[in-house]
């Protein structure tokens, strides 16, 4: 028998994923009529009619932690198993993508049935590199985003777009290096900007840089 409490938080956490809401961070960064489309051991991911992003708690008012039981040591043994030392993974914490094998696809397999991974997180390994190309869905959005093109292990490409405050020390180290980078992200086909198209337009969500 499942204990009361158990069920009780089930109910709760179901009606958060269900039911859209506006979150404020402490800086003062809001989501209005976000969903939460999952919970994570260091954040919650959120879709709002702009598009999918993930909010982690740190970033977060104490009483929004509390509800989606935000644990700081669970957190930290997360990052801990996908970074075992600062030296092999030079990214800050809130930036290490989790990676299940799943969810690992390249380019072509997306490109090859577009439609099956609308509003899907997945992950593409490979290059990276700064990109001044705003097409299709993200024409205008120089604003909100900066621009990248992903290039994977089949040396196809995609263009990808990620929010300005949440890349730009991605694209400082990219200006930096001079050039693409490697390494393994997070991205999601998104309904709301979606145009068929040869070359994928896709929204960065979370990166992990290789040395």
């Amino acid at each position: 028998m499942i204990p009361r409490n158990t069920i009780a938080i089930l109910a709760t956490l179901a009606a958060s994923l269900v039911f859209a809401e506006d979150f404020k961070t402490i800086n003062g960064k809001e989501y209005k009529n976000a969903t939460v489309t999952h919970v994570e051991p260091d954040g919650i991911v959120v879709k709002t009619k702009t598009g999918i992003s993930k909010v982690y708690f740190t970033e977060l008012p104490k009483e929004v932690q509390e509800r989606f039981g935000y644990d700081p040591a669970k957190a930290a043994q997360s990052a801990k198993v996908q970074a075992p030392t600062a030296q092999s993974n030079p990214v800050a914490p809130q930036q290490q993508t989790q990676i299940a094998a799943a969810d690992l696809h390249t380019i072509r397999e997306v490109e090859s049935d577009q439609p099956k991974f609308l509003d899907q997180h997945f992950v593409l390994k490979g290059t990276i590199e700064v990109s001044s190309f705003y097409q299709f869905g993200y024409r205008g959005a120089q604003q909100s985003h900066y621009a990248f093109r992903i290039v994977d292990s089949t040396k196809r490409r995609c263009d990808a777009y990620m929010e300005r405050d949440k890349a730009g020390n991605l694209r400082e180290q990219l200006l930096s290096a001079g050039g693409p980078l490697k390494g393994v992200f997070t991205v999601a086909l998104l309904r709301s900007r979606y145009m068929k198209d040869p070359v994928l337009s896709v929204e960065l969500l979370d990166y992990r840089l290789e040395q």
